[in-house]
């Protein structure tokens, strides 16, 4: 009995002095102090925590005693990050911002001082399209595009993504596992390549494994419920788009056999620009140029085509009569990764004779009574 007691006040005695710390401040009216989350454009950046806390600890020993972990997980070097001291806190910015939805313990030498849950946004991210948007694609197709509504988490991408055969099996070794991956600045787009060495016909992936996709066979792109985005939340639902690969392309763009819908004088009409072919959807908007007669670039806005065979350029200004080139970049690809200069799946042993060229140039004309593309 006089044991139980005893211990008894000792947990007594040990809440007392644990309120007692929480306390701090409570006198003259303030409300305790208490580890707070920091908060820029909406993201956690990071945790401030009062330097109450570590009253007891010299400053120069505060980064190694104090550690950020996930919740759940078991770390031992904590989240990497810098700590900064400032006269009544201590702010730590972890090199990635902190993910909403997850929860972080803070622990200091070894004991846990505090639970922080990191709140979820408010609306779940959506899968917005895949490019190329149609079923039919290329056996050899070299990359997808994958838009989303809102920035998501990155680096984990293929735990998401999978791709079915008619039989509804997962198919292994699809796509290239790249790190880091590769989205766009804004964290909604980003670009998953099949895996090139099982493309190309003369590597040993593709003599071990077989390529990809396989003409005449139907497929499931599966892109998994779960995926969290920047803020937490996650998508609700899978996102499914079938595709059916057809025959094999292996032959590089023409721009010289593109057909173009010449616009009239003194309007503002599109210029079409049909390829013939489904481009790259990402590269058709970024490698086209229209050039006026005295060399400067024009001015406009280019869209694609929803089928990805065409796109249409739009001037800010009424066009005139007279010279105008359509300035093609090289590097623009059909869907299997054929470039203006040379195919994507290539014999090396077969010299080419054609030299490489950065730009590919198409002239057309605008006239008062007659507008035709030059040939």
């Amino acid at each position: 009995m006089i044991r139980k007691n005893w211990n008894s006040l000792q947990r007594s005695c040990r809440l007392f002095l644990f309120s007692s710390l929480l306390l701090i401040g409570c006198r003259d009216g303030k409300s305790p102090k208490e580890i707070s989350i920091i908060w820029k454009d909406g993201k956690a950046i990071g945790l401030s925590i009062p330097r109450e806390f570590v009253r007891d600890i010299e400053e120069a020993s505060i980064p190694s005693r104090i550690k950020i972990r996930l919740a759940n997980h078991h770390e031992e070097s904590g989240i990497a990050g810098n700590f900064n001291l400032n006269s009544d806190s201590i702010a730590f910015t972890p090199v990635i911002p902190l993910t909403r939805g997850l929860t972080y313990t803070v622990s200091i030498e070894g004991k846990r001082l505090a639970t922080i849950p990191i709140p979820a946004g408010s609306n779940a991210p959506q899968v917005i399209a895949v490019y190329p948007n149609m079923d039919s694609v290329p056996e050899n197709i070299l990359k997808l595009y994958l838009s989303f509504s809102k920035p998501m988490v990155e680096g984990h991408s293929l735990e998401y993504i999978f791709l079915h055969d008619e039989k509804g099996d997962s198919l292994p070794k699809i796509f290239l596992d790249l790190k880091p991956e590769l989205w766009n600045e804004e964290g909604t787009m980003l670009t998953l390549w099949f895996d090139p060495g099982r493309i190309k016909r003369d590597l040993q992936p593709n003599k071990l494994l077989g390529p990809p996709l396989r003409q005449g066979r139907h497929y499931k792109l599966i892109v998994a419920q779960g995926w969290p985005d920047q803020e937490g939340r996650q998508l609700e639902a899978n996102f499914v788009k079938n595709i059916i690969a057809i025959q094999r392309d292996s032959a590089s763009p023409d721009p010289a056999t593109w057909n173009l819908s010449i616009p009239r004088p003194g309007t503002n009409e599109a210029l079409k620009v049909d390829c013939g072919e489904p481009m790259d959807y990402v590269l058709l908007q970024n490698c086209i140029h229209l050039i006026d007669h005295s060399g400067k670039v024009l001015k406009g806005t280019l869209s694609v085509s929803t089928d990805q065979r065409s796109c249409l350029f739009v001037p800010v200004q009424a066009w005139i009569s007279g010279e105008y080139t359509i300035r093609v970049e090289a590097r623009l690809e059909d869907l299997s990764g054929n470039n203006l200069n040379r195919p994507f799946d290539r014999d090396l042993d077969v010299k080419t004779t054609t030299k490489a060229q950065e730009m590919y140039e198409r002239k057309f004309i605008i006239t008062e009574k007659d507008f035709h593309a030059s040939q």
